[in-house]
């Protein structure tokens, strides 16, 4: 039986900037779940591990404009006093549905940031704006391409 492999990308097509050198990010895709038109790619670092969920883009100089990450886990997301940029956050169910989109300010670890609507598995932080400026709605598709 043969396996589809996922895309690996080192060059970020979607006008980000690699978000950790050391780390190859993945091209995601935003798209209209009704219209199944695309609206936006991203890419994104995978954080997998709990020690990766917990770093998040912690230690990250920049940002990208469309650079972030994909947390294998949702979970209770906060902005450490040393994040350096505000942030997006996006939640997800396990077939890549948008179900809840917050801002995330920078506010010194005071705050804490999760979804306790059902259903969701996973998270993507992305740019403050990125959710905006792309129409991302909840119901829409995240999909890696």
């Amino acid at each position: 039986m043969t396996q589809k492999k996922s895309k690996m990308v080192k060059n970020i097509p979607a006008r980000g900037e690699i978000v950790d050198k050391e780390m190859i990010p993945l091209l995601f895709c935003f798209k209209d779940k009704k219209k199944k038109e695309k609206k936006a790619y991203a890419s994104l670092k995978i954080a997998e591990s709990e020690e990766e969920r917990k770093v998040g883009l912690s230690k990250t100089e920049r940002l990208g404009p469309a650079s972030g990450m994909f947390f294998t886990k949702a979970g209770s997301f906060w902005m450490p006093p040393e994040m350096r940029f505000p942030l997006d956050i996006v939640f997800i169910d396990k077939h890549g549905t948008v179900i809840e989109k917050k801002a995330m300010p920078l506010d010194n670890g005071r705050g804490r940031y999760q979804s306790f609507e059902p259903g969701v598995e996973y998270a993507v932080e992305l740019p403050l704006g990125f959710c905006d400026k792309h129409n991302i709605v909840n119901g829409d598709i995240l999909s890696l391409e």
